[in-house]
């Protein structure tokens, strides 16, 4: 089958096509298409890849993401066994931003234990 691959509407993607493009391809036989991506900010893109054979036509989705916060804290506070009954006890929780990008986070406490 004929397979034709649609030039990407987003000026950040680019189709560069396989030497073989436009011709036949057949079974079990493979053509390779790069994508190139040249963004001009941080942020996320999305495109769609158009196929179309003779029979069908596919879309395939092109994501890329962009920087993101990423924080590191520890999985679980200890207090120890010295904690007293109906008597405050603290501890220093240390988050660290450890990624590109700004961050928010909330922490939230189960009262039932």
């Amino acid at each position: 089958r004929r397979m034709r691959v649609l030039p990407a509407e987003s000026p950040y993607f680019e189709i560069v096509a396989p030497p073989a493009a436009g011709r036949k391809v057949a079974p079990g036989m493979e053509l390779v298409y790069t994508v190139a991506f040249t963004p001009d900010e941080q942020r996320d893109y999305a495109e769609e890849l158009v196929c179309i054979t003779e029979r069908e036509k596919f879309i395939l989705p092109l994501r890329a993401v962009g920087q993101r916060g990423v924080l590191d804290f520890p999985d679980a506070l200890d207090f120890g066994g010295g904690c007293a009954v109906k008597h405050m006890s603290k501890k220093v929780l240390l988050v660290r931003n450890i990624g590109d990008s700004a961050a928010k986070f909330v922490v939230d406490c189960d009262s039932n234990g």
